[in-house]
Formats: C-alpha cells, sequence, structure tokens
C-alpha cells in the first residue's frame, strides 16, 4: 500500500477526532462569549419606577360652600421614571434619570406638560468624589433640608406645605440648564452646589444657583442650603419654552410699586400658589431693578 495512503477505518478515526476537536472549540467559543455578556449585563442596569397618589379630599369652604372631589397628588405627585447606571471601571459609572408627572385624574402631564418635567439629567457618579449632572434637576433645598422636613418629598408631602413655599421645600419647581456637583459621604458631611444656566445672552437674567451640606453622626443631623433666583420680572409669564432655568415653572409680577399702592402677585389657574418678593420697590429701586424676587405660581 503507498505510504501516503490510508486505510478506511483509519480515514473515518481521522474524520471523527477532527470534528470532535472543532465541536469542543466552537462549544469553548460559545460559553466564553456567554460569560462576556454576563458580565456586561451584571454591570448595567435601567430601573422603572412609580408612584401614583390618588384620593378623595372635602373641603369645608370653598366659595361659601363645601365640596367633596377626587384628587390627584394630595400627599405626593404621581410620576413615573427611568433610572440607569453603567459601570466603567475604576469606581466610575455612568447615570442617568427620566421622571415624568402626570394627574391620575385625567391623565394629563404636569409641569406645564413637559414629558418629563419632575427629572431628566445625565452625568458620571465616582464612589470616592461624588457626581457630576446635567439636565433638569433638584436644588440644594430639596436636596439638602428636604429630608429634614415634613413636606415636599419626606413623610407629609403637601400636606404639611407652608403657603407660597418660597423656599421650594415642597420641591414646587426644578432648575432646567443645570450643572450640579453632589458630594460623596465624608464620614457623615455631604454637600453639593448646582448652577442654572439662563441659555440667554443676558447671561444673568433667568439663572439660578444654589449650594447645600449636611452632616450626621450618631442619629444626630443638621444641614443648611441656600438658593438664589435671578429673574426680570418686567415680564408677566415665562413659557415652558423659554431657554432660562425656570421657565414655565414661575408666574412674574411687580414685587411693589411707589408708596401707597399695594404690591401685587400674579396668579394663574394652572399655578395656584404664589410667593412673596425677597425686595420691595421703592422711588430710587424700580420693581424692575435687578435682584427684586419675582411672585411665582408653580404646580409640583
Amino acid at each position: 500500500m503507498p505510504p501516503d495512503s490510508v486505510a478506511p477505518g483509519n480515514r473515518s478515526d481521522r474524520h471523527h477526532r477532527v470534528w470532535r476537536q472543532h465541536s469542543m472549540k466552537k462549544t469553548l467559543i460559545f460559553a466564553a462569549l456567554s460569560g462576556a455578556c454576563a458580565a456586561a449585563h451584571a454591570q448595567s442596569s435601567v430601573t422603572l419606577y412609580g408612584l401614583i397618589d390618588a384620593g378623595i379630599t372635602y373641603t369645608n369652604n370653598q366659595g361659601g360652600h363645601s365640596a367633596w372631589q377626587e384628587t390627584s397628588g394630595s400627599i405626593n405627585g404621581s410620576r413615573w421614571g427611568l433610572r440607569g447606571t453603567e459601570d466603567l471601571g475604576g469606581g466610575l459609572k455612568a447615570i442617568f434619570t427620566l421622571e415624568n408627572g402626570f394627574g391620575i385624574n385625567n391623565g394629563t402631564l404636569k409641569q406645564n406638560g413637559r414629558e418629563f418635567g419632575r427629572q431628566a439629567f445625565v452625568g458620571l457618579a465616582h464612589s470616592g468624589f461624588g457626581s457630576l449632572t446635567l439636565g433638569r434637576q433638584y436644588d440644594s433645598v430639596v436636596d439638602f433640608l428636604g429630608p429634614l422636613s415634613l413636606t415636599g418629598t419626606q413623610y407629609g408631602g403637601t400636606q404639611f406645605a407652608h403657603p407660597f413655599d418660597n423656599d421650594n421645600l415642597n420641591n414646587s419647581f426644578r432648575i432646567s440648564n443645570a450643572v450640579k456637583y453632589q458630594s460623596a459621604d465624608f464620614g457623615g458631611l455631604k454637600f453639593g452646589a448646582l448652577y442654572g444656566f439662563s441659555n440667554s445672552t443676558d447671561f444673568s437674567n433667568n439663572r439660578a444657583y444654589s449650594v447645600g451640606a449636611s452632616y450626621s453622626f450618631m442619629g444626630f443631623n443638621v444641614a443648611a442650603a441656600y438658593m438664589q433666583l435671578n429673574n426680570n420680572i418686567n415680564s408677566l409669564a415665562l413659557a415652558a419654552s423659554d431657554p432660562g432655568a425656570v421657565a414655565g415653572d414661575w408666574t412674574f409680577a411687580a414685587a411693589g410699586s411707589a408708596p401707597g399702592a399695594p404690591a401685587s402677585t400674579t396668579r394663574s389657574a394652572r399655578q395656584p400658589r404664589a410667593s412673596c418678593s425677597r425686595r420691595r420697590a421703592s422711588p430710587t429701586r424700580p420693581a424692575s431693578a435687578p435682584g427684586n424676587r419675582a411672585c411665582r405660581a408653580a404646580s409640583r
């Protein structure tokens, strides 16, 4: 038999061995790919969450009469949202939140018809340094003072809100066009800051900024926060399409007038609460002067 010839039985054995090796390689490759997919899936997540608040309320004096009403958001505003994270390694991760507010009574959007009016931001977070986010976000009053109050995002919700909510503890509005930093927890100490751009040529008009900090130790909690809003109160209203930091969440009116004339506020059916002014106008300081705080009305 020629040296290069193979008996039929030997050819079959060789073919069987080659097929078995090829099959094992495919199995190992498939197992490796499956493991890689599982690891990638474990490093990222998206959470769907929500809250629906509906009830019956009784008002004993509404225009001289009593009223029974079905209400939405009596304690907390109804909402649904998406919250996601992706691990980038080294303690760093990408984060985002999209949160929609709606009325359960008729299904309408809240926050002046915004799709994600409660929150909409994206950013980076590090376990040792904190987070940096961009978008429509809560200010430092909500982040640091809110957890120590009964109103707003805490136990009492809107039932414990004080009139006008001029400190925003009831979370009546958010800041658009905002860059926000939140620190990590340094032995119970946390701090943060936010700046909301006006997105217009008049850089200071309709911008916002806030700072805050909190400290927790063995059950003792203390917090402080500051917020400043700069608005041109010659305008009676800002639409949600306005590029400013507080566009669409506010209704403006002159904070005061000449001596002898009463201060005024502007209210709308869509936005039932109006805030007080920070400064009154005078003959030497008209209502339109920079720094006068506008009256506002907003819904959660």
